[in-house]
C-alpha cells in the first residue's frame, strides 16, 4: 500500500508528506461540472456576509466552479487510466505542478491503477479568501469529503478505502492577474467532518 501512496501522492505533484487520504480526493475529483438537477450537488456554503465582501464572495463562487470543473475532468482520466496526450494537455492548463501529475499518470498506466468514481463532496466553505489589486486570488476551500466509495483498484484487485467516514480536505485554487484559474495543493486533515 505504500508503493500505491507514493503514486498516488505523485500524479498531481503533491509532497511526500500528503497522506494518501489526500491524494485520493484530489486525483478521484469530487463533482461533476454540470450536474443535470441539484438533488445530487452538495451544499456550497455561501462565503458570508462577513468577513467576506461582495467581490470575495464572487472569487470563492467561481473558485469553486473551477475546482468542480477540473475535478470532473481529472476523474475521466483516472477512471481510464491512461495517460493520454488529452490528460497532458488537461494538466499543463488546469494544473501548477502539471509535470509530476502527468508523470504519475503515466505511472498509473504501468501499474494498473484506476479509480473508478469520485468522493462524494458533503460541503464546501470558504476557509480564506485574498483578493489582490492585479486581479489576482487565492482562495483555500474547507471540504467535508466522504471517499468510501472511489471503487480503486490496482491489477483489477479492488483497494480498501483509507477513509470510512467522512473527513475534511482543504484545497488551495489560484487566480493569476490575466484571470486563469489554476488548482493548487490539496491537504486531507483526517480530521472527521463532525469535529
Amino acid at each position: 500500500m505504500a508503493q500505491v501512496d507514493a503514486r498516488l501522492r505523485a500524479v498531481i505533484g503533491l509532497p511526500a508528506r500528503v497522506s494518501l487520504t489526500t491524494t485520493l480526493l484530489l486525483l478521484a475529483g469530487c463533482l461533476q461540472s454540470d450536474p443535470p438537477d441539484t438533488a445530487g450537488t452538495p451544499a456550497v456554503t455561501p462565503a458570508g456576509d462577513a468577513p467576506y465582501n461582495r467581490e470575495e464572495r464572487a472569487v470563492y463562487r467561481e473558485a469553486v466552479r473551477q475546482l468542480e470543473d477540473y475535478e470532473a475532468r481529472n476523474q475521466r482520466f483516472l477512471a481510464a487510466g491512461r495517460a493520454t496526450r488529452a490528460a497532458k494537455a488537461f494538466y499543463q492548463d488546469r494544473s501548477r505542478a502539471w509535470e509530476e501529475s502527468y508523470a504519475q499518470l503515466q505511472e498509473y498506466e504501468r501499474q494498473g491503477i484506476r479509480i473508478a468514481r469520485a468522493p462524494v463532496v458533503i460541503r464546501t466553505e470558504p476557509a480564506s479568501i485574498k483578493s489582490y489589486q492585479d486581479n489576482a486570488a487565492e482562495v483555500v476551500l474547507s471540504r467535508c469529503t466522504d471517499q468510501s466509495d472511489l471503487g480503486m483498484t490496482q491489477d483489477g484487485a479492488l483497494l480498501p478505502p483509507v477513509h470510512e467516514e467522512p473527513v475534511i480536505q482543504e484545497v488551495v485554487v489560484h487566480r493569476y492577474e490575466n484571470r486563469t484559474w489554476l488548482i493548487g495543493t490539496f491537504t486531507t486533515t483526517d480530521r472527521p467532518c463532525g469535529g
